[in-house]
């Protein structure tokens, strides 16, 4: 798959690289080619030595060729150094293919208008480009400037001075590279050869070396060149660019490549097909003697007979109008007569349709094909079109003639029908008149009839309306009588239930106000009630959860009441025994100091033996004061169990007359007796624990 073929406003060196290395694989696309047919043909056993085939050998002399070619003249102007320049180098070129115009090279050329922008053309196979030369050979030396080179060797980056080392064993192994293909190619060798070695090879040189090394490669394989064509430049489908891709089709050489394949023996047919194809062009005569089916071995033969008698009747039609021709005009002049028969042409196989003749040799028969030439390939073409036309205008006009004879017969058979249908339709219309008239005839009977029925019926109508008419009457009187008397019916019945729902209301109402003196009397009768048990309980029924927590309170104040006498007794009792012990102690002391004075230790001792029985009789007696203090802590208990008996009796009863007070409504008499209740029950409480 290689690059095309580039053509742009501007073309510069790059443009001349590539075209130069299409130049290079057409020619080899075209040698290619030419092996390919010389073995077909070969093969087949046919003459071809006369077949020339397109060569761009010249072309690629002009680019590659040295001393002076384009590569070799640029490659001089870069070792020139500062002296060598663009300009100079066209101007050398001009100088070389430009001097006169008989020694114009054919492949070069420059206009004025090109010599004054430094500029030249290059004829290649695919189309004229113009080259400028502004740039050539900056791009061409691809040198790195010493400033560059400088830099990188003073880098402080170590990346950057081993890309500059790498860079220099790449530029040594180049020239070293040059310096082996130059000494192989020159003989001698001097200084100015010693000179160019020394240097870095050119782009032109590296390209032209890569190229070489490319078709070596591909001249020891088979290749298959692949064209790729672009429709279009804006991506879309169905839309084809005919310019675009007849330049594409130029640029990529196919169209070379169709020259070169046209050159040779572009139709190829087998035997078989050949001889069915072309049979048709012999004459009647010709025709009777050949057979139809080219019978197995010889395919070849027969073909070469098809031709034969082609070809010999063709020149016959050819010199008779060359004589007639000659007799018309005038001269013997044979180009003029060649030159008339191709601008009028010349007899055709059939008819007066002009034809053309060719070259005998242009038509060779293989060993299985037949060759052909394009104009042979057209003449024979052209002629089996008009041959097969006037078969298809003879086939045309016999089949127009049974056309317009079944036509003429359908036509016949037409006009006999026609002179048929129209005696029938005269009888049916004769017939139908008859049927007409009696139609008629029993038309005005029916109508008549249909008449008198119309009458009969429009006064039955009458009748029955107006008898309508006074039967719905009297039913409309005797509806409205009905209907007046419900609407009486109606009224009295709503008076009736209207009067009737007053005297409901009012017998409600007294019943409701009975009702509701006889509940408050039996309320006032029940409050009265509640009244006098409420004076024995206090105020319990004013506050059930005060008094229940005043109860508890009581208890706790008992329980802790009992507890502090007990401690108290206890407390007493402890006090007397420790003074006693203290007594004990002074006695014991005083014993002591009556031992000492020996005159005072009877007295003492009695004494004390005295203090002893009295503090003996106060325990007893305090064990006394104890057990009457428990004996009365466990009547206060009684008592006080007793009063929360009456305590809760008296909650009860303060819970209903609660609840009647709140059945009865809120009053001033409730309100006075809960307070009595309330202070009969602090003084209850008041007694108990005075009593406690």
């Amino acid at each position: 798959d290689i690059f095309g073929f580039e053509c742009f406003e501007r073309n510069s060196f790059e443009q001349l690289c590539i075209n130069y290395t299409n130049e290079t694989l057409q020619q080899h696309f075209n040698s290619y080619v030419f092996k390919l047919e010389q073995a077909e043909y070969e093969r087949e056993g046919i003459q071809w030595s006369f077949i020339e085939f397109p060569d761009n050998q010249d072309c690629l002399d002009l680019i590659e060729g040295r001393p002076n070619g384009l590569f070799a003249t640029l490659d001089d102007e870069c070792r020139m150094g500062q002296r060598g320049n663009d300009n100079n180098f066209v101007n050398r070129l001009y100088k070389q293919y430009v001097p006169t115009t008989q020694d114009t090279h054919v492949r070069f050329g420059a206009s004025t208008t090109e010599r004054r922008d430094f500029q030249f053309t290059v004829k290649h196979y695919a189309g004229v480009v113009v080259y400028d030369s502004d740039g050539f050979l900056v791009k061409n030396k691809d040198e790195l400037p010493p400033e560059a080179a400088a830099l990188f060797v003073s880098s402080t980056s170590e990346l950057m001075r081993d890309s500059h080392e790498l860079y220099q064993r790449n530029s040594e192994r180049r020239m070293s590279m040059a310096q082996q293909s130059g000494g192989g190619k020159s003989g001698g060798g001097g200084r100015r050869q010693s000179m160019a070695n020394k240097r870095a090879p050119t782009i032109s040189f590296q390209f032209k070396n890569q190229l070489k090394a490319l078709m070596t490669k591909v001249n020891g394989c088979s290749p298959h060149y692949i064209r790729c064509i672009k429709p279009n430049d804006v991506h879309s489908p169905d839309v084809f660019a005919k310019m675009r891709t007849v330049d594409q089709l130029r640029y990529g050489g196919v169209l070379e490549a169709v020259r070169v394949a046209r050159s040779g023996f572009p139709v190829r047919l087998p035997h078989t097909e050949f001889y069915t194809q072309y049979r048709c062009l012999l004459n009647a005569e010709q025709g009777q003697n050949m057979p139809v089916v080219t019978a197995p071995g010889k395919e070849q033969e027969l073909c070469n007979e098809l031709v034969d008698a082609v070809y010999a009747e063709m020149r016959a039609e050819v010199d008779a109008y060359d004589l007639r021709c000659r007799e018309s005009e005038g001269g013997d002049d044979p180009h003029k007569l060649h030159r008339l028969a191709n601008a009028k042409g010349i007899g055709s196989l059939m008819g007066n349709t002009p034809t053309f003749i060719f070259d005998r040799e242009e038509v060779q028969l293989g060993k299985s094909k037949v060759f052909m030439r394009k104009l042979a390939f057209e003449i024979m073409e052209a002629a089996r079109s008009r041959r097969l036309g006037a078969w298809a205008r003879r086939i045309q006009s016999s089949f127009r003639c049974w056309r317009l004879a079944r036509v003429l017969n359908a036509q016949r058979k037409i006009a006999l029908n026609t002179q048929r249908f129209y005696r029938g339709a005269k009888a049916r219309f004769i017939v139908q008149g008859m049927r007409e008239e009696r139609a008629a005839i029993r038309l005005q009977a029916y109508f008549k009839f249909v008449l008198a029925r119309c009458s009969y019926l429009r006064l039955l109508y009458a009748v029955e309306m107006a008898q309508a008419r006074w039967r719905a009457r009297k039913a409309r009187i005797a509806y409205l009588k009905l209907r007046y008397e419900a609407s009486a019916l109606t009224v009295q019945r709503v008076f009736r239930g209207f009067r009737a729902r007053g005297n409901e209301r009012k017998l409600r109402r007294c019943i409701v106000a009975i009702q509701c003196r006889c509940r408050r009397m039996i309320a006032k009768r029940l409050l009265k009630e509640l009244r006098i048990e409420a004076k024995s309980v206090g105020k319990l029924q004013q506050n059930n959860e005060a008094l229940k927590k005043e109860i508890e309170d009581l208890k706790a104040a008992a329980a802790a009441a009992a507890a502090l006498e007990r401690e108290r007794v206890a407390a007493e009792a402890m006090a007397d025994v420790e003074t006693l012990r203290e007594a004990l102690e002074r006695a014991t002391q005083e014993l002591r100091e009556e031992k000492e004075k020996n005159a005072k230790a009877e007295e003492e001792n009695k004494r004390q033996s005295e203090d002893l029985t009295v503090a003996r009789q106060e325990l007893e007696d305090v064990t006394n004061m104890l057990q009457q203090e428990q004996m009365r802590n466990a009547k206060l208990q009684d008592d006080y169990e007793m009063a929360c008996e009456a305590a809760e009796r008296s909650a009860l009863a303060a819970t209903q007359v609660a609840q009647a007070a709140a059945k009865l409504g809120p009053s001033a008499p409730s309100e006075d007796l809960l307070a009595r209740a309330r202070k009969n029950s602090e003084a209850s409480m008041s007694r108990m624990n005075s009593e406690a």
